[in-house]
């Protein structure tokens, strides 16, 4: 259901946080922190407004993971890191 889609997308956006941790990021500065955590809840409030938009509940794999990749992209290039 909605609920599983959006746990296995935040638990997808922890795990790059973490890759780019075990790659020699440094979150030296709070608002470094604090601009990760906004884009990560923008990229998830979009994703539950879109799959509920769109009627893909109950949520594929497959659709989950397409409008993911839409969402993350569009969100990359509105939001500067």
């Amino acid at each position: 259901m909605l609920d599983e889609a959006m746990t296995l997308a935040e638990k997808f956006l922890d795990s790059t946080s973490v890759y780019m941790i075990n790659r020699g990021l440094k979150f030296e500065q709070n608002s470094v922190v604090f601009h990760m955590l906004c884009v990560r809840q923008l990229i998830l409030e979009k994703l539950r407004c879109e799959l509920i938009t769109r009627k893909l509940c109950p949520v594929t794999l497959h659709s989950l993971c397409s409008v993911f990749s839409m969402v993350y992209c569009s969100m990359s290039v509105c939001v500067p890191m």
